[in-house]
């Protein structure tokens, strides 16, 4: 990630690649916020729930079709 990590953005949109047809949830300090389904090419693009102002340390993970669930990757 490039700049100061700061926006005026309440609400984020995280993008990315995982397993397709993996389930990929976004958290906000172990809060779910988001969840998509990674398309038939792997890619994914969640985007969160209204968050507060404030710091939002962002974590996701991936669960693919057999339920294997990844550790959680902080983002950010």
């Amino acid at each position: 990630m490039q700049g100061d990590g700061l926006t005026a953005d309440n609400t984020l949109t995280v993008t990315g690649i995982a397993e397709p047809g993996s389930t990929v949830k976004v958290y906000d300090n172990g809060v779910l916020v988001g969840t998509a389904v990674a398309d038939a090419t792997g890619n994914y693009s969640v985007t969160t729930s209204v968050l507060a102002d404030g710091l939002h340390p962002l974590a996701v993970t991936a669960t693919d079709v057999a339920g294997n669930e990844s550790a959680p990757t902080s983002i950010g």
